[in-house]
């Protein structure tokens, strides 16, 4: 029944399945073989593993050059124009995110400063206690 919780609408699957397995495999192929390119592009952009949200939009412009080089070769040329939108989007989410992580780094590091600069003060503080501590045993004033 239509609204029931666990069920999904009518038809979603099916409109996916027309979608990704008859339009989009038109146009990209397999998914294994857009995959393919997709994993080549986002290997030769992180291969060492650990990645940052502004990898996130590299990979997806990666993905999206992977579906412009597929397109092309199973349909040649001209390819679908609004590959060409999505990758300005994400050069723009690319660049964001670069200047989040650097304000966030920056803020960090101030607060590692802080705390270093705090750690030193309570240092200082505990050895000049343990040193008058010291020398009031040594002295006898208990």
């Amino acid at each position: 029944m239509k609204g029931d919780v666990g069920t999904s609408s009518p038809g979603v699957l099916e409109r996916a399945l027309e979608i990704t397995r008859k339009n989009r495999e038109k146009e990209r192929g397999h998914p294994f073989y857009d995959f393919s390119k997709v994993a080549q592009i986002w290997n030769a952009i992180k291969p060492e593993g650990n990645v940052e949200p502004q990898d996130v939009a590299l990979f997806m412009i990666g993905v999206k050059l992977a579906r412009i080089a597929q397109e092309r070769d199973i349909k040649g040329y001209p390819v679908n124009v609004d590959h060409a939108d999505d990758i300005a989007g994400y050069a723009d989410c690319f660049g964001r995110c670069e200047e989040e992580g650097q304000r966030l780094k920056e803020s960090l590091d101030t607060v590692f400063e802080d705390l270093e600069t705090q750690v030193k003060k309570d240092a200082a503080t505990d050895h000049a206690r343990a040193v008058a501590d010291h020398n009031s045993q040594i002295n006898g004033d208990h």
